[in-house]
């Protein structure tokens, strides 16, 4: 299960603290539009939405992605 927005998982997500190697094509496209965005001056808010709306749109597919995340 994919948790809410405001979970803290999401703030380690953008966090320039870390550098996800993930084993998904399509995740790691999504990854690095959002480290893109950031680069950008874009907000922290619009980033965790679309990793969000990714995570829970491909949630079968991403599950795994998604355990680095958690896990880190």
């Amino acid at each position: 299960m994919i948790p809410d927005k405001s979970d803290p998982v999401w703030q380690k997500f953008i966090s320039s603290a870390h550098d996800f190697q993930f084993n998904s094509l399509a995740t790691r496209m999504m990854y690095t539009r959002v480290k893109q965005l950031l680069r950008s001056d874009g907000s922290k808010e619009e980033a965790i939405s679309i990793a969000h709306t990714f995570f829970q749109s491909n949630e079968q597919i991403a599950q795994a992605d998604f355990e680095i995340v958690k896990n880190a």
